[in-house]
């Protein structure tokens, strides 16, 4: 199984988080102009991903956007034919969390060498949408948990309801 990952969002955003992060190897770029209008963005997101996984409707396809709800996102969402999923919310620290997989490096690797006849085989099973997901989550939840204890001096109470971290995102839909 193939999985693909894409930041999705206004090109100079999209470009700084990928090169910051250092996952231009990971994540592919569909970089776009704020100003162009939603059939345009859609036109050239459901290209660009024709382009590059073709007719592979059965891999999973993860794209990140910049935040929940925004036109990024819903475009997204509405490409039909694909397997997506989309992540919202991205930043250089999600982006950079994906370097720690091997699983994906050697997935990426596999893809790049253009042996598309045989399969990447691995004795690793976490190579899946699900575990990936968990992985970021996970990623996420440490990254706040770290930035509050940053940010409050000694003694002081969070002022971060400590309850969003035990949210399951299954709840949610």
């Amino acid at each position: 199984m193939s999985i693909y990952l894409f930041a999705f969002g206004p090109a100079p955003l999209v470009d700084s988080l990928i090169a910051l992060s250092e996952t231009a190897h990971l994540v592919g770029s569909v970089g776009v102009k704020h100003e162009d209008e939603d059939s345009v963005v859609y036109h050239q997101l459901a290209e660009h991903l024709r382009d590059i996984v073709q007719d592979d409707y059965a891999s999973p396809i993860m794209i990140f956007s910049p935040q929940l709800g925004d036109r990024f996102s819903t475009i997204a969402l509405s490409i039909p034919k694909y397997h997506i999923h989309v992540i919202s919310g991205m930043n250089v620290e999600l982006l950079s969390a994906l370097k720690y997989r091997s699983d994906l490096s050697a997935m990426i690797a596999h893809r790049s060498k253009g042996d598309e006849e045989s399969p990447l085989s691995t004795n690793d099973e976490s190579l899946d949408l699900d575990s990936i997901v968990d992985f970021i989550t996970a990623q996420a939840r440490r990254g706040l948990v770290i930035l509050n204890a940053f940010l409050r001096d000694e003694g002081e109470e969070s002022n971060i309801d400590a309850s969003i971290l035990e949210t399951d995102i299954s709840e949610l839909t």
